[in-house]
């Protein structure tokens, strides 16, 4: 565990840090609106792939530590190498948008039980009115 959190440290630091500070020059108003501990979610809007680390870019190495990336498990866990990266670096929680005996639900509510905090993007959000109308 200790292992996967500097890793996560490090990849924010060496990469998305500068990549979305420096490199593409986000600046931030109002972070103090931000939620700096669990539980809460996040709803964002989807433009790139890039949105999930500039999200991440918004939070303290310590809080990122509890934010959850909510994505696609056919498209992000769609090869070994790829879902080592999503769900030990990114820490997403994966989620069926095309049905399955799971609830798509039951990772965020974990999620949200233990104070962490959920990013959902419109297609975790999809996927969860989808399974509300079985």
């Amino acid at each position: 565990m200790m292992i996967k959190r500097a890793l996560r440290s490090l990849f924010a630091l060496c990469i998305v840090w500068p990549v979305i500070w420096l490199w593409l020059g986000l600046r931030v108003k109002h972070s103090e609106r931000l939620p700096r501990q669990g539980p809460a979610i996040i709803a964002a809007n989807h433009n790139s792939h890039m949105d999930v680390f500039v999200l991440l870019s918004l939070f303290s190495l310590r809080t990122q530590q509890r934010v959850h990336p909510v994505a696609a498990a056919d498209y992000f866990l769609r090869n070994r190498y790829l879902a080592w990266f999503m769900l030990h670096i990114l820490n997403i929680i994966p989620i069926r948008r095309h049905g399955g005996e799971n609830n798509p639900l039951a990772q965020c509510r974990q999620a949200l039980r233990k104070g962490d905090i959920p990013i959902l993007f419109p297609e975790a959000r999809a996927a969860i009115l989808a399974s509300w109308r079985r």
